[in-house]
């Protein structure tokens, strides 16, 4: 039948379905008529003819049915019935249905959730028109040409082990702009951090991103309220405008329209807003990164907020790069374009650089050097910020961690329908005895599978709402709900009901119809038995591999709360503030700083206190070099220490003892002779044989060597728990005075309730100084322990998960095969067996089959363990009280699962059993 009569066959029968019906009847009955009268002309009677006639024709329900499957709107209206029949069916057993649904919610739920967290990272692309058209410029290689390097995001390595970097510097922009031929436009962006926005008089701070004028027209984005940046924006001279994005926008202006054309100020910079961006637009840094809060023009604010980002040097790299591809134009031929500018021009601007130093200078070993990196142009659909590998090994893992958990939901699935099945023997004999075909009842089944799933992906998408922030992602990240999260938990949904309904469906339509009708269908129902004891197998190998995971990561994450940071952390308050720079006063952010730690100490509760660069194991990271005064160097060799700027009082406030020498005095100020103090680790590599104690270095080997070495330290945690402390040197904020500051306090109790009068002494020094990131030491290294919580809590779950469905699993399989038992049962109480006997028979079904899985479980613990060693931390992979614990608590389970249904078996009586025998 070809297909426009198919569809017109289809239509009639949706709409004519009665008329059809009829046709049908009436075509079937002329067709027997004829057939019947051809054999009454050969000879037979009409009864014997007629009846020959339905025998050859097979029966006039099969024959339609056949018909009826010939055409589509037959089909729907079937499945419309299959639909409805298995509600029904679900609806009868409202047990067996609950217990199925929330089962496969959890398992499916446990899946969307790390799917979301994976489609925000991985799979959404920028908010952008036409985000395919996007390409970003990067580098790898050795890079010579720059003298300052301020790269963002997280650093990878391309396939030879080369670090990829994306800093370029503005001449290079420039540059690339006059010689472009092949892109629709670049523009070059530089997270600027966070500035002090004044607005209402009330100063908060509010992150920041300088871009050039034509950054939104290259990505396509138009505003939400007023106008986005252009060109004209972007030049020396005028005046500095903004706009916020929606976010910021609606947290603090409450969504007021009005607020384009206000003037506020922003690091005492008086700032225009002129637009706000779209909700969902989150800047081409990435779909799943914060939106900066607030977007200026490149040129116009760098020159108003300062050196941090320099336009004039073209060794200072720190812009990042994107464009947009010319129609038919390939990454390729970009870079064919690009990649001799590149070159020429980082060149240029080593040689100019070298131009501005004296003759002798050139000639320095730091400065003989020539090396340029090589050109990449690769696909900026994603973003700017590629993925780091701690996030990418925290996907990975989780996305393991949930296989497995699927693994345990579509084993219970496949039992729960084989238990279910086996109930309905009976029903299905009859079926197939009437006439009923194998594929029809298949379907019937897999209908009802795949109903119970749907019923099981609504529920675990609502789980996926509620539980969305019981697993940490990584830093920084937004988790969205998309479209793609919908589509993956209905296929989800549909592949688990179809693939795992399939074989419960196969078996429980091969049946021996005379043996089931008349009850004797034992040896089907211990076929199904068999596989449903592989399957509780399976369920239990793949729970202990999650287990002994959740207690490994558990454990590690116990190891890195009890490691010696070096000091006490106790009873620590910290918190940061960053005066704005200003013109007139040089030394404000030091005075304002000074008199802020002033008032601190005079506070009751207060027993000591003192300000830093950056608090200790806030990840932050300040290296220098190290030269020695009287030592030679090589060009090869370069010493190097972790730097920290901290005020007189600060080792005694973080609980540090000096080892040797002395602390760094509120007499070291500006005009007193340059000190420091460095810890063990640096004595140790550096002074190794010697008393480090008078010694004097620098950080450049060819320039003063003026810092005295007054004091060794004992060794702290710098910025990672697990790594040694790193060879570190102290040099006092009093000649040194830093650029953002950290205040340290150490309180006679609880740090919590000293906050408000912190704030009012901040308050009363500069009601327009905001407060940063105020939390204790504690909750600081705590934050340093992310991933390994995000492991712990996520393997946790989903371990309580696995039990949760081997426990439903065991329960219900032994509850099958008690009631497929219940007459021997009887037979053997009746014989004289103690319900003692029966009790622990049905126990020691359900712990052999624990046993079995556990076996299975260790090897694959074992090999599981080798794969997350790098993750753990004092502790061994195939650690024995780890492996000890899971086992005990899966047994447990076990023990607690099975003890219902061996009570049950029990109880049986033995005289009904022996009635029905």
């Amino acid at each position: 039948m070809t297909l426009p009569s198919r569809l017109k066959s289809a239509l009639r029968w949706l709409f004519l379905r009665k008329k059809v019906e009829h046709e049908l009847d009436d075509d079937i009955q002329s067709f027997v008529e004829l057939s019947a009268a051809e054999k009454i002309n050969d000879g037979m009677t009409a009864d014997e003819a007629r009846r020959l006639t339905m025998l050859e024709l097979g029966g006039t329900e099969q024959i339609k049915e056949r018909i009826r499957t010939q055409h589509w709107g037959i089909f729907i209206d079937e499945l419309r019935q299959d639909l409805r029949y298995a509600f029904r069916t679900l609806g009868k057993n409202k047990g067996w249905t609950a217990v199925m649904g929330l089962s496969l919610a959890l398992g499916i739920g446990a899946d969307t959730v790390v799917f979301s967290e994976i489609n925000s990272l991985l799979l959404t692309k920028l908010a952008a028109a036409r985000p395919d058209e996007l390409v970003k410029l990067e580098w790898a290689g050795a890079n010579d040409m720059v003298t300052n390097l301020a790269d963002y995001g997280p650093t990878i390595k391309d396939s030879s082990g080369q670090g990829i970097r994306s800093a370029f510097s503005y001449a290079l922009f420039k540059q690339f702009q006059a010689d472009n031929q092949t892109l629709n436009g670049l523009f070059a962006e530089v997270p600027f951090g966070e500035l002090t926005v004044v607005a209402g008089g009330q100063a908060e701070r509010a992150s920041s991103l300088f871009v050039s004028g034509n950054y939104y027209e290259v990505l396509g984005v138009l505003p939400l309220v007023g106008r986005t940046l252009i060109p004209d924006d972007d030049v020396t001279g005028r005046p500095v405008v903004a706009v916020l994005s929606y976010g910021y926008w609606t947290r603090r202006f409450g969504a007021d329209p009005s607020v384009i054309n206000r003037v506020v100020t922003i690091s005492n910079v008086p700032t225009t807003i002129v637009g706000v961006t779209p909700p969902g637009f989150n800047g081409a840094q990435g779909a799943s990164w914060r939106a900066p809060d607030m977007t200026m023009s490149l040129t116009a604010a760098a020159e108003a907020h300062g050196a941090d980002v320099d336009l004039t040097d073209p060794t200072y790299w720190s812009l990042q790069i994107m464009g947009r591809l010319k129609p038919d134009v390939t990454r390729e031929q970009v870079r064919g374009n690009l990649a001799e500018t590149f070159r020429q021009t980082a060149q240029a601007g080593w040689q100019s650089y070298l131009n501005g130093l004296k003759a002798e200078d050139r000639l320095l070993p730091r400065n003989l050097r020539s090396r340029v990196p090589q050109l990449r142009v690769e696909s900026g659909s994603y973003g700017l910020f590629s993925i780091g590998p701690d996030v990418l090994r925290i996907a990975t893992i989780l996305g393991v961690v949930v296989v497995l958990v699927l693994l345990i939901v579509c084993a219970n699935v496949a039992n729960l329908l084989l238990s279910r099945a086996a109930a309905r023997q009976r029903e299905i004999s009859t079926r197939l005895s009437l006439g009923a075909s194998r594929p029809r009842i298949i379907r019937q089944l897999l209908t009802e599978s795949a109903l119970i799933s749907g019923i099981g992906g609504a529920l675990g998408l609502c789980l996926t709402f509620a539980a969305r922030s019981w697993i940490p992602g990584p830093p920084g990240v937004t988790v969205t709900l998309d479209w793609r999260v919908f589509v993956f938990t209905a296929a989800l949904s549909l592949a688990t009901g179809i693939t795992f309904g399939l074989v419960p469906a196969l078996q429980a339509t091969r049946l021996n119809l005379a043996g089931t009708l008349s009850g004797a269908g034992r040896s089907i129902a211990q076929g199904q038995s068999k596989l449903g004891n592989s399957l509780i197998v399976v369920q239990v190998a793949i729970s202990l591999v999650l287990l002994v995971s959740a207690g490994l990561f558990i454990r590690t994450l116990e190891n890195l709360r009890r490691v010696d940071v070096g000091f006490d952390a106790k009873n620590l308050l910290t918190f940061e503030i960053s005066p704005d720079p200003d013109p007139s006063r040089p030394n404000r952010i030091g005075a304002v700083g000074g008199e802020v730690l002033e008032k601190l100490r005079a506070l009751p509760n207060v027993l000591s206190a003192s300000m830093s660069d950056r608090a200790l194991l806030s990840g932050h990271i300040y290296t220098s070099n190290f030269f020695v005064l009287g030592r030679t160097y090589d060009t090869k060799r370069k010493d190097t220490v972790n730097m920290r700027v901290v005020s007189p009082g600060f080792f005694e406030t973080m609980g540090i003892p000096l080892i040797r020498g002395r602390s760094l005095l509120e007499q070291d100020g500006k005009d007193s002779q340059k000190v420091a103090v460095i810890n063990e680790a640096a004595a140790r590599k550096y002074f190794p044989n010697e008393n480090p104690i008078g010694n004097y270095f620098g950080t450049y080997a060819d320039k003063t060597h003026d810092i005295e070495i007054v004091g060794v330290a004992r060794d702290t945690k710098y910025s990672n728990v697990r790594d040694a402390a790193p060879p570190t040197a102290f040099i006092c904020t009093l000649q040194n005075p830093p650029g953002q500051i950290t205040f340290e306090l150490r309180t006679s109790g609880n740090p919590d309730q000293i906050v408000p009068s912190v704030r009012n002494v901040v308050h009363d020094v500069d009601p327009m100084l905001p407060i940063m990131t105020m939390a204790t030491q504690q909750e600081l290294i705590e934050e340093r322990f992310q991933q390994e919580r995000v492991f712990a809590i996520a393997c946790s779950l989903f371990g309580a998960i696995a039990i949760a469905l081997v426990s439903i699993g065991l329960f219900g399989l032994l509850s099958y095969n008690v009631a497929r038992r219940t007459n021997e049962i009887g037979v053997r109480m009746a014989l004289g067996a103690q319900r003692s006997e029966v009790l622990l028979g049905v126990l020691r079904d359900s712990l052999a089959l624990t046993a079995v899985g556990s076996i299975i479980g260790l090897a694959g613990s074992l090999a599981a363990g080798r794969l997350i060693a790098g993750q753990l931390y004092g502790l061994a992979p195939d650690d024995p009280l780890t492996m000890v614990a899971a086992i005990g608590l899966l047994t447990t389970v076990a023990a607690l699962a099975g003890f219902w249904p061996a009570r049950r078996a029990s109880l049986v009586d033995p005289i009904e059993c022996l009635r029905a025998e």
